[in-house]
């Protein structure tokens, strides 16, 4: 299941994917998730933490949407990769890591790791970009009886 709050951008990935079994697609905040609680076993998020602001609550509605035991993967580039993008100097919310990983210890999230990756890229003037991002991993707690 994939929840974005575009409209254009579900009608997208269903034009490309709705044909695959059991893929599907809905439109939503991410606050007020048109999903049932408990509903995912794994949520993916690749290069949005950076709009979550504040970041509490989403990791709060995450955990809503996670089964006891389900894991998150979080992917992102660190602060000083996305630094010297002109688009994050309108306000959006950039890590280095361990400051994400408190974030989601805060939100009762356990067992947080994360994983370290150096990238190189090249941009529009055929320049090579180093880059490192970054891959959090944390699980929704059991549910003790």
């Amino acid at each position: 299941t994939g929840l974005d709050l575009s409209q254009d951008m579900v009608a997208q990935a269903q034009q490309h994917h709705g044909h695959l079994e059991r893929v599907h697609f809905v439109a939503g905040d991410l606050h007020d998730a048109p999903l049932p609680p408990n509903s995912a076993d794994h949520v993916v998020a690749i290069n949005v933490v950076y709009f979550w602001n504040p970041l509490l609550p989403a990791l709060n509605a995450i955990r809503k949407l996670l089964r006891p035991g389900g894991q998150l993967c979080l992917g992102l580039r660190d602060r000083n990769s996305m630094a010297t993008l002109p688009v994050f100097r309108h306000g959006f919310l950039t890590y280095n890591g361990p400051d994400l990983q408190q974030a989601l210890k805060t939100a009762g999230f356990v067992d947080v790791r994360q994983q370290i990756i150096p990238e190189q890229s090249i941009n529009v003037m055929g320049q090579v970009m180093h880059k490192t991002g970054l891959v959090i991993t944390a699980l929704n707690p059991e549910v003790k009886p």
